[in-house]
């Protein structure tokens, strides 16, 4: 089978079929076939009833193929892992209706190597505007699919570490008090606030879990603060917007006040007396939350920059297509974050 035959060929000015014609026809394509087997991504042609009709030689050496007609011919879909097999008979389908389809599945080479694919199919259209074929391009993503598995697994350890952490910070406390009325009167209140400090720290890590939850507004940026409020200062927290929040938000938010209460218990309000007031509004496109720390000592900028955290923080919420303005007071530092509304 020839390239002109799966209908991408570029049109030669043919007349009468002399061989002047035949021969820029079949220049033609012969660049084409050498353009998409010098591509690194494996390319394919797609019949309009779902059967593969070619394979470039790249591709073929990326899915461990020796010899394509051991598979010319055959259903597409039926190559694939049965869990896989729906994606691409729906690629198919949206396909002929003139859609652009992309996604990512598993599918191991012939020889049983594992991979990981990133794929589109296109429909393709003769010079009638009637469909012909389909190209689908594959792109071996294996490693950042490998990367990401492994950072989620990490993610989800040191989660499971950290919970641990409070867990046993909190029965040694009730341990090395027992006994002893006055250290149990304390114990029980240092182990409320642990109890407390990791619900608020789960809530940074958890957060994005779950991108369909939706998380009130208000009752969220409480959780996530009263934590570090304390006997020597104050936490105000009002006129917040009454809206839900979705779980990429909600990690952003995590963050950003996660890292200012941390940094207000080391240096600031919280942890060395005076204020903080939380503050918000919202339009009908963006959420803007301001946080005001007014602590009794003077502090530098310096002292309180953040560092590596108040980047991090600045790349997360510029990620999410907001911005947030970090002002220094003679007595704490002013932020202003804004977010847009989920839609």
């Amino acid at each position: 089978m020839v390239l002109s035959d799966m209908h991408l060929s570029v049109d030669a000015p043919v007349n009468g079929g002399n061989d002047h014609a035949r021969r820029y026809q079949q220049q033609h394509e012969n660049m084409l076939l050498a353009v998409l087997n010098q591509s690194r991504d494996c390319i394919k042609i797609i019949s309009p009833d779902g059967k593969l009709e070619f394979m470039n030689l790249n591709g073929q050496c990326a899915m461990e193929i020796d010899d394509f007609t051991m598979v010319a011919g055959a259903d597409w879909a039926a190559l694939w892992p049965e869990p896989s097999q729906h994606l691409i008979r729906d690629a198919v389908q949206q396909a002929a209706k003139g859609d652009q389809v992309r996604f990512e599945a598993y599918c191991p080479t012939a020889k049983g190597t594992e991979r990981w694919w990133d794929v589109s199919v296109s429909p393709v259209y003769d010079a009638n505007g009637q469909l012909k074929s389909f190209v689908s391009v594959s792109r071996d993503v294996t490693d950042r699919v490998r990367q990401r598995e492994t950072l989620s697994a990490v993610s989800a350890e040191m989660r499971h570490r950290l919970r641990n952490a409070y867990t046993l910070t909190t029965a040694l406390t009730r341990s090395i008090a027992r006994g002893d009325e006055n250290r149990e009167a304390f114990a029980s209140e240092l182990t409320q606030r642990f109890e407390q400090l990791g619900r608020a720290q789960s809530l940074v890590v958890d957060a994005g879990q779950d991108d369909d939850t939706e998380i009130p507004l208000p009752a969220f940026i409480r959780d996530l603060t009263s934590v570090f409020e304390t006997g020597v200062s104050s936490l105000s927290v009002r006129n917040i917007p009454d809206i839900v929040i979705n779980a990429r938000h909600a990690q952003a938010l995590a963050l950003v006040f996660g890292e200012l209460s941390t940094n207000s218990c080391k240096h600031g309000a919280f942890g060395k007396g005076g204020r903080v007031a939380i503050t918000g509004h919202a339009d009908a496109h963006y959420v803007t939350l301001m946080w005001d720390e007014q602590g009794e000592q003077p502090i530098s900028a310096t002292s309180r920059d953040g560092g590596q955290g108040m980047a991090l923080i600045e790349r997360v919420i510029k990620a999410q297509g907001g911005d947030i303005i970090m002002r220094w007071g003679t007595h704490g530092p002013m932020a202003q974050l804004r977010l847009p509304r989920a839609e």
